[in-house]
């Protein structure tokens, strides 16, 4: 379970910061980061869109880290995946649904636009063996872990 932050999570609270709030109820402070997202959308300056960024998960073992994304209604064939040395970077775009005529909408949560994750993996990495495939919305990068060290240590001499 990540260490983010969680919508109705119950956390300690800086009390020196309290008082501005006093009015406010306490389910309301706890969401306050959802109610600021909701006054820029109310007022035209989001709409969940533009840049958001993917939930992941990185998995290490031995020889290899597996990373897994969330891409819900993301086409795997607009999905790019690099890798530069040790960092791996995942790009992609979340196309909004068409609005038909007839149709208002009131509300959006969801996110849509381009997004990017860097990662810099502890390790050097084999970066002609990596592999991704997207299932069911999840998109899984397997980076095996290079067996060549990518630092060495140079003897100086004095001669």
């Amino acid at each position: 379970m990540g260490t983010g932050p969680i919508r109705g999570e119950v956390r300690k609270m800086n009390m020196k910061y309290l008082p501005t709030f006093r009015n406010l109820p306490a389910r309301r402070w706890f969401d306050m980061p959802h109610t600021i997202d909701d006054l820029f959308n109310t007022v035209g300056f989001g709409e969940n869109v533009d840049q958001w960024s993917p939930n992941l998960d990185i998995i290490e073992n031995e020889a290899a880290y597996k990373i897994k994304v969330e891409v819900p209604a993301v086409n795997p064939e607009e999905i790019d995946v690099t890798v530069d040395g040790r960092t791996l970077t995942i790009r992609g775009d979340k196309r909004r649904e068409e609005k038909k005529e007839g149709e208002n909408w009131t509300h959006v949560e969801r996110n849509y636009g381009s997004f990017a994750r860097t990662l810099t993996l502890p390790t050097p990495v084999d970066d002609q063996a990596i592999e991704a495939k997207a299932v069911d919305g999840v998109l899984e990068i397997f980076v095996p872990k290079s067996k060549q060290e990518e630092y060495r240590k140079i003897k100086v001499r004095t001669k």
